[in-house]
């Protein structure tokens, strides 16, 4: 799954045959990556061309052009380098047009792929879940769910990534706004209940609802972060449990919390296993 994913979307660091790429260029690209997560400490010189595997005095040359136009500072006291205004405007840019939905869809199109069962993208607003993105299953057995459905982030997978995202006391607001309504004889209605199995999503990473807004109906949800961490979306996949065998529920699981990770990424979200956090540790000679 993690490879489908890689093609669909997840833009490794480099792409394309040797030949397709301008050397300049991707050594360049790789002096921005390596700063990106040494924040506004940046690196000095040596610990930086050291890092890519460049002379100093190449390294030093392509800073210069980066400099100029503004993706690079340079410290005036300390002589180390970090990324400049210009990055952060770009990422910027790029965040205030971006169209979750449109940026989801190949990834999600693969998950759906993989399983053909139901994916869905849904975010909070005014209260209420809203789908951004569903795709059914082509199967002979469909149950379909009430998207949008008032009333009903209690007891589905992606209501409750959802309801993770927000402050308790906002959380416990909603909740009491829209109550705990018994849509099937498994619904949790018992708000102590409800705060337990929210905060789960938290210490696990998901979120499932087993039959509790539809009879034979699970469903497994993961977070969608922003950059700045916070949940912006729930992305989910609903399955009948006839379907499902149980050796199988922690491969699902696993394919839906690596699909809303990659989305994440995409989103300016790093997580602590990311590469580029790793690689913030200090250097040799920094």
């Amino acid at each position: 799954m993690q490879a489908m994913l890689d093609g669909a979307a997840r833009s490794p660091r480099r792409r394309g045959t040797p030949s397709s790429r301008i050397q300049s260029l991707d050594r360049a690209m790789d002096l921005l990556e390596t700063l990106a997560p040494h924040g506004t400490a940046g690196l000095a010189l040596k610990a930086l061309s050291a890092a890519v595997a460049l002379n100093p005095s190449t390294a030093h040359s392509l800073l210069g052009t980066l400099l100029s136009r503004g993706y690079v500072e340079q410290d005036q006291e300390t002589g180390r380098y970090r990324l400049g205004a210009s990055s952060l405007t770009l990422a910027q840019q790029f965040m205030q047009h971006c169209d979750l939905a449109q940026l989801a869809l190949p990834l999600l199109r693969t998950l759906h792929q993989h399983f053909d069962e139901l994916v869905v993208l849904g975010v909070l607003q005014g209260g209420r879940q809203h789908t951004l993105v569903r795709l059914g299953s082509s199967r002979p057995l469909v149950i379909n769910d009430r998207h949008d459905d008032a009333g009903a982030l209690h007891c589905t997978s992606v209501g409750k990534v959802l309801l993770s995202g927000l402050a308790p006391a906002e959380r416990d607001a909603l909740l009491a706004r829209q109550g705990l309504t018994a849509f099937t004889p498994y619904t949790l209605t018992d708000p102590d209940r409800v705060r337990v199995a929210i905060e789960e999503v938290h210490a696990t990473g998901y979120a499932v609802a087993r039959q509790e807004h539809f009879v034979g109906l699970l469903g497994v949800a993961a977070p969608v972060r922003g950059a700045d961490g916070r949940i912006l979306a729930g992305l989910g996949l609903a399955i009948p449990m006839v379907r499902l065998d149980p050796e199988a529920e922690p491969g699902l699981v696993q394919a839906v919390r690596e699909t809303a990770l990659a989305l994440s990424e995409r989103l300016g979200f790093l997580s602590p296993s990311s590469p580029s956090v790793n690689g913030g540790r200090p250097m040799a000679g920094d």
